[in-house]
């Protein structure tokens, strides 16, 4: 074999060892880059797996496949194909991806559920390959080099201090608020570490306990909250920072309720984007803010040092709204019912000049899942932050959800009874939507229990 084939882009199969009983796999020994490895086919479709030379690894799926049958393909939600073993009375099934890297790492297999094994090169995918040798896959989970990819700076915007964190090849890219102790710990590798979730999130390892080398694992943003909400007991104290460290796991067990990204934009980690709240509350809310991006309206909002919501509401007619929600409850109930998502706006409708349009709120801005939005950037943000957090409390209109009044609004033809219904005057707006002169609508105050 010369040099020259050795490094072709595609393995090169030589010798045949092993063929399943309906030959539905084969594994054929291949050189791959000049490197030895094993090439695992489903035959059917011709998907290749290449894993490590490694003969007892290759004993092992052999004699797996022996007990719970040949493997076969599965497609993942994400549209991913790859080849797993599937489940008996007695074994789990478990993707080939997770099984060979539990063989590389000596972990067992039962252990490897949550983990998710990302490929450094993913090269070969456009032709029908996944390149599962030891040295081209990873845990996602598991903590980045210290001296390589990750890039912890301070960055000015509007004259205000933050700090970048950026991590990984691709890279990740998080903003938090500056401070000295808090750019200490995020930049001193032996109290931080970094990994990636599955969610391309940053996560952190804290050092917690300095002499037994104890550590905690949480998003970015979780730590980041921990530090804005509790560091200033700390402040006075000698050894601050160590004192405050000793002290989170505690803090994270008083801390029962998650973090949520207040704009959705969870690239923003700052204590102003950050509010906590129950986890079904979060569910409730998910991602729906975004949802306003679909619409002709724009929507901003922030949290301050109360930690109320401030919001921005700007209609298509450029007439802007103030709102103040005092509670995690009353903002997720006001993203709810501008959405057309709430019981008592789910039917609203809104006619423009006597006609029907039959599109609801909730069909308005309803995102489909593979819409590709565009989050507000950092300095966008800064600047809308800074622009709501100097209003005076006067300008905002207090949003309670145990007392909401909506208006339910309906097309009627123009022959519709007047002493009925009423004309709208021009410039008038019900939920941030301009309605024309002239326009005829159905008017019903609609309030919750309280």
């Amino acid at each position: 074999m010369t040099k020259e084939e050795l490094n072709t882009e595609l393995p090169i199969l030589e010798r045949q060892v092993y063929k399943s009983e309906g030959g539905t796999i084969t594994i054929f020994e291949a050189t791959y880059n000049g490197e030895p490895c094993y090439s695992i086919e489903h035959v059917p479709t011709g998907h290749k797996e290449l894993i490590s030379y490694n003969p007892q690894i290759l004993t092992q799926i052999i004699k797996k496949m022996g007990r719970v049958g040949s493997l076969s393909i599965r497609k993942t939600r994400s549209g991913n194909i790859g080849l797993k073993f599937q489940s008996t009375r007695r074994e789990k099934g478990i993707s080939l991806r997770l099984y060979v890297y539990s063989k590389y790492k000596d972990i067992p297999p039962q252990k490897m559920r949550q983990k998710t094994i990302k490929l450094y090169n993913d090269s070969l995918l456009e032709y029908g390959i996944i390149d599962l040798r030891e040295s081209n896959i990873y845990d996602s989970c598991t903590f980045l080099p210290t001296n390589e990819c990750r890039n912890i700076e301070i960055i000015s915007v509007c004259g205000q201090e933050f700090i970048r964190i950026s991590i990984g090849q691709a890279p990740l890219v998080e903003y938090v608020d500056y401070s000295p102790e808090l750019y200490t710990v995020l930049s001193t590798p032996y109290l931080c570490k970094y990994f990636c979730l599955r969610n391309n999130r940053i996560g952190v390892s804290i050092r917690y306990k300095q002499r037994y080398g104890k550590r905690k694992m949480m998003t970015l943003s979780r730590f980041a909250y921990l530090y804005a909400n509790n560091f200033g007991r700390y402040a006075q104290l000698k050894g601050s920072i160590i004192r405050f460290l000793g002290d989170i796991p505690r803090l994270t067990q008083e801390l029962k309720k998650e973090v949520d990204h207040v704009n959705s934009n969870k690239t923003i980690s700052c204590y102003n984007n950050l509010l906590s709240m129950d986890s079904k509350l979060n569910r409730q809310k998910y991602d729906f803010f975004k949802d306003f991006q679909l619409g002709d309206v724009g929507v901003f909002a922030v949290t301050n040092a109360k930690k109320e919501v401030l919001i921005e509401y700007r209609s298509a007619a450029g007439i802007n709204e103030y709102f103040k929600c005092i509670t995690p409850k009353d903002f997720v109930d006001w993203i709810l019912v501008h959405l057309g998502r709430s019981e008592i706006t789910k039917n609203l409708r809104v006619a423009y000049q006597g006609e029907e349009t039959g599109v609801t709120l909730a069909e308005k801005y309803k995102c489909p899942k593979d819409a590709e939005l565009s989050n507000i950037s950092f300095t966008e943000w800064v600047i809308c932050k800074n622009r709501l957090l100097s209003m005076g409390d006067d300008v905002f209109t207090v949003y309670s959800s145990n007392s909401a009044r909506v208006l339910n609004i309906v097309a009627l033809p123009e022959e519709a009874d007047k002493t009925i219904y009423q004309h709208l005057p021009e410039g008038s707006t019900i939920l941030g939507h301009s309605m024309p002169k002239g326009t005829i609508v159905a008017v019903t105050q609609l309030k919750k229990d309280v």
